[in-house]
């Protein structure tokens, strides 16, 4: 098998381009200048600006002969577990267009599974929310387990942030943008009790006057209205969790439920999804992101990982 030159991560956050194992570059999915998301939720959205910017990525890490030649390249690009032939076809079609060939397909769990440094031929239910969906999947012998394969929902980290604003817009008829909702989150919410009383000054539009305006909130408000929309997420995974046959969930019981994704470094959450169900050791390390480490590790020992390539 040839090296894999380049290997790409779609996310509905941000797309990585990867070079012998390291992230070279990161762009954001949703395209300030178009307006519209390139990928969504691993999907991709708009085939042809994607196709130009990453073009436009991998010509600067290219080596050219004689200035005109291009050497064939091989590539290797992250799916969603669930997803099918139609999704497929397009990351095949799109590593062709921009001269990635062979071009090989790889599942998201697989690549997760390799970040966690964990046997890839054990029993596993792992959950991954980032900031599209939170995607739960129960592998078995290396493979997705049928009929319990794989539940998705929408709740995720963008989710939490919806909540936010919808609180604000609901409460106080101030509308602000999902990046001050964002940033809100991540200052202020949290799932941790007993936690001092702080205030903050949210600006935005008053939705009935269509004017400047602002309010002052406690993060106590803020954090009732992301109590809630987490308590969905974790019924969900909770709910995939309880519907596995006993003797699977006896053997996830031996290692925990595997918790990766960004949404997860939301304060509290994985202690409270902890009080329901048994999860990971691993899952409480928050500054790793085993995304990135497994798809390095993959793209540095593709061998060890041709079997779990679809091409």
């Amino acid at each position: 098998m040839p090296k894999i030159d380049f290997a790409f991560d779609l996310g509905t956050e941000c797309i990585r381009l990867y070079k012998e194992g390291k992230i070279v570059k990161q762009i954001p999915s949703f395209d300030e200048t178009i307006k519209t998301f390139l990928v969504k939720e691993g999907k991709i959205c708009v085939f042809y600006d994607l196709e130009q910017k990453l073009l436009a990525l991998i010509n600067k890490h290219i080596k050219r002969k004689l200035g005109i030649f291009i050497p064939k390249m091989s590539g290797l690009m992250i799916i969603p577990g669930e997803e099918n032939g139609v999704t497929m076809r397009a990351g095949y079609d799109l590593m062709e267009f921009i001269g990635i060939t062979p071009g090989y397909l790889i599942f998201d769990y697989v690549v997760a599974l390799a970040g966690l440094g964990i046997d890839k031929k054990g029993t596993y239910m792992l959950v991954d929310s980032g900031a599209g969906k939170t995607r739960m999947t129960t592998i078995n012998e290396g493979n997705i387990m049928e009929p319990y394969s794989t539940s998705v929902t929408e709740m995720a980290g963008n989710s939490l942030n919806e909540t936010i604003s919808l609180g604000l817009s609901r409460e106080f008829n101030l509308q602000i943008t999902p990046k001050q909702a964002e940033a809100l989150k991540k200052e202020f919410g949290s799932l941790e009790t007993e936690l001092p009383t702080r205030y903050v000054t949210v600006k935005g539009t008053d939705k009935i006057t269509r004017t400047p305006g602002e309010v002052t909130i406690t993060n106590e408000q803020l954090n009732a209205w992301l109590k809630k929309e987490a308590e969905f997420i974790k019924s969900r995974i909770c709910q995939h969790y309880e519907l596995l046959p006993p003797e699977i969930q006896q053997q996830i019981q031996q290692t925990g439920v595997y918790l990766v994704g960004k949404n997860f470094r939301f304060p509290g959450l994985i202690e409270s999804i902890a009080q329901e169900i048994p999860v990971s050791t691993l899952s409480y390390q928050l500054s790793r992101d085993y995304m990135q480490e497994g798809m390095s590790y993959i793209q540095q020992n593709p061998d060890e990982y041709l079997p779990y390539m679809i091409h």
